[in-house]
């Protein structure tokens, strides 16, 4: 519930601006129009979520780890990854 009223904040706020937002929780970033993926200090990847699912190992680890109660048990992983 606070998460989606910082988003809807965020929204607002937002509006005809650019936003820099660092988030460890990908649901807060997962609408953005561009995301980077940093690990160990380099970028990665960079890209929308949608995109980043299918090209990037590590976003897409992360996103199934951080929403696997969203997951059903016998849901194949490339499916999962839509969600």
């Amino acid at each position: 519930e606070s998460e989606a009223i910082i988003q809807t904040n965020l929204a607002s706020i937002g509006k005809g601006r650019t936003l820099l937002i660092i988030s460890h929780r990908l649901s807060m970033i997962a609408g953005c129009d561009a995301i980077v993926v940093i690990d160990r200090g380099h970028v990665v990847a960079t890209g929308r979520h949608r995109d980043l699912l299918t090209a990037c190992r590590l976003y897409r680890d992360l996103w199934e780890a951080q929403n696997r109660h969203t997951i059903a048990p016998d849901q194949p992983r490339d499916q999962a990854a839509s969600v």
